[in-house]
């Protein structure tokens, strides 16, 4: 009985093995150099109180060389506004949550 369970985890293995062996083979992978956007792309940032994070979320975002960039702030009280605003983002006045 131990020996059908070995052979049948065995062949499981092996089998899994292979599949993903022909996973990574036929995985596409992305141009690390890709060709300018040929369409406009507007990029959607909520954010609530997010200035200590922010910087960071907008130049990753910036970096993807999105046509626009948009925050909109729910009535920060941390400097959320200017922190977008300086990284070149344009920031829409939300309400904030009820």
């Amino acid at each position: 009985m131990t020996g059908r369970l070995v052979a049948a985890g065995t062949v499981a293995a092996i089998t899994g093995a292979a599949h993903a062996a022909v996973n990574a083979r036929l995985l596409r992978r992305p141009d690390p150099d890709p060709p300018p956007s040929t369409v406009d792309v507007s990029v959607l940032i909520p954010a609530r109180d997010e200035a200590h994070q922010l910087a960071d979320c907008l130049r990753t975002v910036l970096i993807q060389r999105a046509a626009e960039v948009i925050v909109l702030d729910d009535e920060s009280s941390d400097g959320t506004s200017d922190i977008a605003q300086s990284a070149g983002a344009r920031v829409i006045r939300g309400t904030p949550p009820p």
